[in-house]
């Protein structure tokens, strides 16, 4: 897959990459003007004293994975994962999730771009008085750390700019990850770059630098490992164009869960309500 050397139309983004649920990647004129790009980094590098200095108190959720067996998450100040006595450590932990625009609303980290502009997930987040959660994310891990095998929630789309950093990323398209498990027979997580693309002959493999945007379509697993220390926003998002993939992905989940709980149909009051949670 290559690089577009200028921001494509809106309309071919739309009827090329959306509607042909194909993977896509903006150069860096995307988030150029971004405060985040501006002030998160300095000559190239993350600026963690710009981290520390304003947002070092926020309580941050950070993957610990030494192995593809052992993966604990707990949470600390931002502060402390980014201490240097963490270094030796970097490669085992990574600040994954973190609900960063939750707690400060009132930062202006960027702009979003107009690819982007219908997010039905997140505005209905938005508008939930009884419901404080949302789907848009800060990610930051050091040289080395990765983000396993997956496909994305509810099998939304997802976009990831890379505030600083270089970051390669696999992709396979749906239905081609049966192979692995095919011949593995174990959980998808536990899978190497390596048996990727040596195994999926479509894999594609793309790398991605500072200020680049990755779209990841519907239902495609990715892999994601950062070639240097990297900080990027990502947001998964629902529109037109992918709504009856997530509403397929979400009836078939159902009913699987329905199949598996059916034995216990008797002895709850409120059925349906009771397999739908």
């Amino acid at each position: 897959m290559s690089k577009s050397s200028g921001i494509i139309s809106t309309f071919e983004f739309l009827e090329k990459f959306m509607n042909n649920n194909q993977v896509c990647i903006f150069p860096k004129a995307i988030s150029s003007d971004w405060n985040a790009v501006k002030y998160w980094t300095k000559e190239g590098k993350i600026s963690l004293s710009y981290l520390k200095e304003n947002f070092g108190e926020a309580i941050v959720p950070v993957e610990l994975r030494c192995s593809s067996k052992s993966v604990e998450r707990i949470t600390m100040p931002l502060k402390e994962f980014i201490s240097p006595s963490l270094a030796r450590k970097a490669t085992c932990w990574y600040l994954k999730d973190w609900h960063f625009f939750q707690q400060f609303p009132e930062y202006d980290a960027f702009q979003l771009p107009i690819f982007f502009k219908f997010d039905w997930l997140n505005e209905y987040c938005d508008h939930q008085k009884d419901v404080c959660d949302d789907f848009r994310f800060v990610y930051f891990g050091h040289r080395g750390t990765v983000t396993c095998l997956h496909f994305d929630v509810m099998r939304s789309y997802s976009w990831s700019v890379n505030v600083c950093g270089k970051k390669e990323w696999i992709f396979i398209p749906p239905a081609k990850e049966e192979l692995l498990l095919d011949k593995h027979g174990h959980s998808l997580s536990d899978i190497t770059k390596e048996e990727i693309l040596s195994e999926i002959p479509d894999a594609i493999s793309i790398i991605q630098e500072t200020g680049e945007a990755v779209f990841v379509p519907s239902g495609w697993y990715h892999y994601v490992e950062n070639l240097e220390d990297s900080i990027s926003i990502n947001h998964n998002w629902i529109n037109a164009s992918n709504i009856f993939l997530v509403w397929n992905f979400l009836r078939d989940e159902l009913d699987s869960v329905k199949k598996e709980v059916d034995h216990l149909k008797n002895e709850a009051n409120d059925w349906i309500g009771h397999y739908q949670v």
